[in-house]
């Protein structure tokens, strides 16, 4: 449709610009990875051949989350001009829904045994993908679905999520919580008609606030359904409820540009009925302009920068290998292969240090651990203290009431309603634990390992840089620029291929104590959630109502209490025994994220010391081969120098284009 393609090309630009400098970024890296092979440096070749990789399918990922029956998935069929995801007034999506750009129109289901993905036609998505409201809690036999249409804007590098909604089970809610781990951009569909509820703010606080979620996109959707003369006075009344979270002192970044007024159903039939004018009322244009802009400037920077970064290091490495290998032509084979036996200490020496490193390391990321699950045991106790209490205390909308033919179910009654309060009191604990507790914990430890790190590795390159002055003769070739932290640097070397979790994406240029845990926090957070969650009094309902049904006999005001203190005792007793294998569990999901970084440090050590090796041993080869190949080799190094310096310049006018 015509009119619809220009609708949704307003903005597009900017993706366009960036995906072309995307493009030219993989250029200047193969370019780069021309010069490593000419070199013979295999690492840098690997190194190369992986950033390019991460570059080219690298994806902006535009999370839509929200209560149910908010319009998520209407507004997310705005984008795609046409109904393609179900979307009705019943609680609808079950399973997240991944739009990505595809030539023909078709779905992927993915089962959750891990076995074969299931191809369909988009017109029957609504028979796999949503919720059964006559049977609500029975799960999908699929775990998520991938829509594949030829929309633009995602052929610009765009993937539209529609998540199942916040207000839905705990399962649908972890894992609306590690998409959002992995976005780009978030936006939260909200209803004009009942402008954010105290449960949609305390989502907001509560949840993804703690998950790093502060650049986000509000949409009010159903504008439409505002009396004209209402509609100044709503807008007002809407914003403010936004804007108010972030005066409350929270870290919640919002901007006016950043909030909508919609009236998604009215875009929908103006993009069906080929009618612009009707789209362009329906506010739609707006927030599909200001979406494509953010991605492109603001995360499209950061997604180019990064990898520009890495590759000024790389280009350092072999602008230092071809000079370190033009002095080593200069030498005789006899003072070369002299030069290279005295370094030989060094080169023992470079091992010694890369052992002594990782044993460092790992020494800290156990004592991280260790003072993660001392935390969490902590915790653990004060929650075991605090519950029976809290389940006294705690407001009930079902009471015990005096008639005794219907007790059973009044206690029953009761008892489900309190465990369902305690379930997402320990939850809400376990967020606020995440963020006043578990995030300053590792930032200082992650602080400390830093700077321990970045000084040993410090020592290690500048004995790699000794074991080529000793081997070329020529201190001043061979001298480290000093550009970038020692650690940014030997994590450049592995190409963007340093993950701490799936979809994190490479940490090397830009590795520091607070931006280790804003990396790795997300994950944690979504980790420990999942565990603490697995605390509460859900899985002994059944226990706790036949416990209860005993405590019939005495007035009803004490049997009501009773009902509550013997829920909560259980409850406690219950977060007590979990509490030391649950401790653990968060502490080993901690050190696991670490233990990437410090495996990928030993990785970066490796092939730093055998690139070392590797460059002498190929000047020593042509040495011997014979001066016919000395003179190919020494026009060769003076062509790879001018391609390195046109390389830089290039890499150089990127990143400053970039930057803007």
């Amino acid at each position: 449709m015509n009119d619809k393609k220009e609708i949704t090309n307003m903005g597009n630009n900017d993706l366009a610009r960036f995906k072309a400098r995307k493009q030219e970024l993989i250029e200047v890296i193969q370019r780069l990875r021309k010069v490593a092979a000419d070199l013979g440096d295999t690492a840098a070749v690997t190194a190369m051949d992986a950033l390019a990789a991460k570059v080219d399918r690298d994806v902006f990922k535009v999370v839509f989350l929200g209560q149910f029956r908010r319009g998520k998935s209407t507004v997310i069929n705005c984008e795609l001009g046409r109904e393609v995801l179900p979307a009705f007034a019943v609680p609808t999506t079950e399973i997240p829904i991944e739009v990505r750009y595809g030539e023909e129109p078709y779905a992927v289901l993915h089962p959750r045994d891990g076995g074969a993905q299931v191809r369909i036609p988009v017109e029957q998505l609504a028979a796999h993908v949503v919720i059964d409201n006559e049977q609500p809690e029975r799960k999908s036999r699929f775990e998520r679905c991938e829509v594949y249409y030829p929309l633009p804007l995602c052929e610009n590098g765009v993937e539209l999520v529609d998540t199942a909604g916040t207000d839905d089970d705990e399962e649908r809610e972890r894992v609306t919580f590690e998409y959002l781990t992995q976005a780009d951009a978030c936006v939260y569909v909200l209803d004009c008609t009942q402008p954010m509820g105290i449960n949609e703010r305390d989502f907001l606080v509560d949840r993804l606030l703690p998950l790093g979620q502060e650049d986000m996109f509000f949409v009010y959707n159903r504008i439409n359904l505002v009396p004209e003369d209402e509609r100044d006075r709503v807008i007002e009344v809407a914003t403010a409820r936004v804007t108010r979270i972030s005066a409350d002192g929270r870290p919640l970044r919002v901007k006016p540009e950043r909030i909508f007024f919609l009236d998604a159903k009215g875009a929908l039939d103006g993009c069906t009925a080929a009618d612009p004018q009707a789209v362009a009322v329906s506010g739609l244009p707006e927030f599909d302009r200001a979406l494509r802009t953010f991605l492109a400037q603001e995360r499209g920077r950061a997604k180019l920068l990064g990898p520009a970064r890495e590759l000024r290091y790389k280009v350092q490495d072999a602008r230092r290998m071809v000079a370190d290998r033009q002095a080593m032509y200069h030498q005789s084979l006899e003072e070369l292969e002299a030069n290279y036996e005295a370094a030989q200490p060094q080169l023992e020496l470079l091992e010694q240090q890369r052992r002594t490193i990782a044993g460092s390391l790992a020494m800290q990321i156990t004592a991280i651990e260790q003072d993660v699950e001392a935390a969490a045991r902590s915790l653990f106790a004060t929650l075991a203290e605090e519950c029976p209490q809290f389940t006294l205390q705690a407001e009930l909308e079902h009471k015990l009431g005096a008639n005794p033919l219907t007790h059973k179910q009044q206690v029953e009654a009761v008892v489900e309603e309190l465990a369902e309060v305690v379930d997402q009191w320990i939850k809400d604990r376990a967020f606020t634990w995440t963020q006043d507790t578990l995030a300053p914990l590792l930032e200082e430890s992650t602080a400390k390992l830093h700077e321990g790190v970045s000084t040993d590795l410090e020592h290690f390159l500048d004995t790699a840089h000794k074991v080529m002055d000793t081997v070329s003769g020529n201190r001043k070739l061979s001298m480290d620029d000093g550009a970038g932290p020692p650690l940014e640097r030997v994590l450049a070397g592995l190409g963007g291929t340093v993950l701490l979790d799936p979809g994190l994406g490479a940490i090397g240029a830009r590795f520091g104590a607070g931006e280790m845990v804003r990396a790795v926090f997300p994950q944690l957070a979504v980790l420990v959630i999942g565990l603490m969650v697995g605390l509460g009094p859900l899985g002994i309902m059944a226990a706790l109502t036949a416990t209860a049904l005993l405590l019939f006999p005495g007035r009803l005001e004490r049997m009501t209490n009773k009902v509550r203190e013997k829920v909560g005792e259980e409850i406690a007793d219950g977060i007590r025994s979990q509490a030391p294998d649950t401790a653990r569990e968060i502490a080993c999901g901690v050190g696991e994220r670490l233990r990437a970084l410090a495996d990928a440090v030993d990785t970066g050590l490796e092939a730093r010391a055998a690139s070392v090796r590797q460059q002498i041993e190929a000047a020593l080869h042509d040495k011997r081969v014979g001066q016919k190949t000395i003179d190919e080799q020494q026009k060769l190094m003076l062509r790879l120098a001018q391609t390195l310096n046109e390389i830089e310049a290039a890499r150089s006018g990127l990143e400053d284009a970039v930057r803007g």
